[in-house]
């Protein structure tokens, strides 16, 4: 992520389905956590936490802070501690810090994120494109005119 850009820090105009979509056409590994994005990214156990705790994203405020970020000082946590407030959130909240304890970031590597649908991993709109429609149209048979 750059952070020069202007545009940094601003929620991304996309909706759920959109963010769906390229989560399953990524695979990140993590390396410092400073790219990685911790509620909407599919970081944990290839899961992105926001549909590993629902509830306990709704009681979030600032969604769009880094993997890095939260788990500093366990920054996660203090933001929820004073909002929990039902067996369904301590729940959650209990299944997301067991997944969390098994992670370790490495400093001074950087998160890297790989394409699923290239053989280089590297993003092109054409996989991107392929990927989109693939499964949206059926096949058309000329054969049948």
């Amino acid at each position: 992520m750059d952070d020069h850009k202007p545009w940094n820090g601003y929620e991304l105009p996309c909706s759920d389905v959109d963010r769906l979509l390229f989560n399953s056409s990524i695979i990140i590994t993590l390396g410092d956590g400073a790219k990685t994005s911790f509620w909407h990214q599919n970081w944990l156990d290839g899961h992105a936490p926001r549909y590993l705790a629902p509830n306990l994203f709704c009681l979030i405020s600032r969604k769009n802070r880094t993997v890095k970020q939260e788990l500093r000082n366990n920054n996660w946590i203090r933001k929820l501690q004073t909002k929990i407030t039902s067996a369904v959130h301590m729940e959650e909240f209990v299944s997301l810090w067991i997944r969390i304890q098994e992670v370790h970031l490495q400093q001074g590597a950087q998160d890297t994120i790989t394409w699923r649908w290239t053989g280089d991993g590297k993003y092109s709109t054409r996989s991107a494109y392929r990927d989109l429609i693939r499964g949206s149209l059926a096949s058309f048979k000329t054969e049948l005119i």
